[in-house]
């Protein structure tokens, strides 16, 4: 199957998409995130280049469409990808996947 265009994020208490919520513009989806630089390979002063970002993702409703952002060499946004041959949607610097059936629920 196919990624459908609009993929749905359900809200789980207590895990990773707990912190989606409600606002007057809609929907959001918070985190705080480490994350490194595309390209970054591991190296013994690996902290040093560990970069950390409080993430708010606004949307009119959570069934999202995939994007991508990348800010200060940080890849953000839902995107599709291939892992063993099988595609999904990969929702970054979080590495939350999402897979058929496409139930809004997620893969870390």
């Amino acid at each position: 199957m196919a990624v459908p265009d609009i993929i749905p994020i359900v809200h789980e208490p207590d895990h990773h998409t707990g912190t989606i919520g409600h606002w007057k513009g809609g929907q959001f989806f918070g985190s705080v995130v480490a994350a490194f630089r595309e390209g970054y390979t591991h190296t013994d002063d690996w902290p040093r280049h560990k970069r950390w970002y409080a993430v708010l993702h606004t949307f009119d409703d959570i069934p999202i469409r995939p994007f991508r952002h990348t800010f200060d060499g940080v890849l953000f946004g839902l995107v599709i990808e291939t892992f063993e041959g099988e595609e999904h949607a990969e929702f970054h610097p979080d590495n939350i996947g999402f897979y058929e059936p496409w139930d809004g629920l997620y893969d870390t």
